[in-house]
């Protein structure tokens, strides 16, 4: 026994694994699990479900000594799950559809729904458009402080689309305008679970805009000029913006209002989840004294994060 708590010093702890067996001693990491002293704990692994004893944990902080009382365990077993044994039984007093992890980081997918609102300078509504589909994707890193609380952070590429009716630039004649925005965002969250597979999380999003394009085409769908005989007009181009008097925010701020879905799968975990951004700025401001108004914008998100 004192060769293997020597051992421990040179073995890094991974998350909920085991990272030690000699004979029917296993040494389990304590980073992400808790375990009673003399108690007895059914644990699922890659080699099947086992019953363990747990009779110390280790002194230097690294793991949990137990024994293997039934079952079988290989070193380097990732524990899927694991349950109390009640005296008298096999009834369980705790349950975890998996150990939390502290670290956890993988990708995220999904579709956002985007719309405007132009208003004029006492608020009355000038135009509305019509929300469209739209993607955004990238990383995701998670901390959990503990199995209630955590820190979400996501990095990604997100393109917004919307579309309206114009009425008046050709007179006795619908055609529609079409906007695309792509940006970049860093979105920190606060994640509290609620009951054991529900979160709810709330936090801010920083967007840097990397394009913000209008076309036009007509009721056949033929793309129309917009500007000095261009079918695109680059509303962050600065030479457009002061011949058109507006100016764009190129960096934004909303805040992230969500619930979602929590699915501990042993090694990864499937996090559908549902977004509301609620914004704090407007995305188009007027620069002309005689034309005020600003377009502001909704948006919300449906999501899946897989993390590892």
């Amino acid at each position: 026994m004192k060769i293997l708590m020597l051992l421990v010093l040179a073995i890094p702890a991974f998350s909920q694994k085991v990272l030690k067996v000699r004979g029917d001693t296993i040494l389990i990491s304590n980073d992400d699990i808790e375990l009673e002293e003399g108690k007895k704990y059914y644990i699922e692994t890659e080699s099947g479900e086992a019953l363990i004893g747990t009779y110390t944990n280790a002194s230097t902080g690294s793991g949990y000594v137990a024994k293997i009382l039934d079952g079988e365990v290989a070193e380097g077993d990732r524990i899927a799950k694991y349950t109390k044994k009640k005296i008298g039984g096999g009834s369980v007093s705790r349950s975890h559809s998996g150990p939390y992890k502290k670290f956890q980081w993988g990708f995220h997918g999904g579709l956002n729904q985007f719309g405007t609102k132009t208003v004029d300078g006492n608020g009355k509504t000038l135009e509305e458009s019509d929300a469209e589909l739209g993607f955004q994707g990238g990383l995701v890193l998670q901390y959990n402080i503990n199995e209630k609380f955590g820190i979400n952070t996501k990095l990604s590429y997100n393109t917004f689309k919307a579309s309206k009716e114009d009425k008046t630039t050709i007179p006795g004649q619908v055609i529609t305008d079409y906007l695309s925005l792509s940006t970049i965002t860093l979105q920190p969250t606060a994640t509290f679970r609620v009951v054991k597979f529900l979160d709810v999380f709330a936090g801010v999003r920083v967007g840097m805009a990397m394009s913000l394009v209008q076309t036009t085409e007509d009721a056949n769908g033929n793309e129309l000029p917009i500007y000095n005989g261009k079918t695109e007009f680059d509303a962050l181009d600065e030479q457009n913006q002061k011949l058109g008097k507006f100016e764009v925010s190129k960096i934004g701020l909303d805040i992230p209002l969500g619930i979602g879905l929590n699915f501990d799968l042993g090694n990864i975990s499937l996090r559908p989840n549902f977004t509301y951004y609620l914004p704090l700025g407007a995305l188009v401001e007027s620069t002309d004294p005689n034309d005020v108004y600003e377009t502001t914008y909704s948006n919300m998100a449906f999501n899946l994060d897989v993390l590892f």
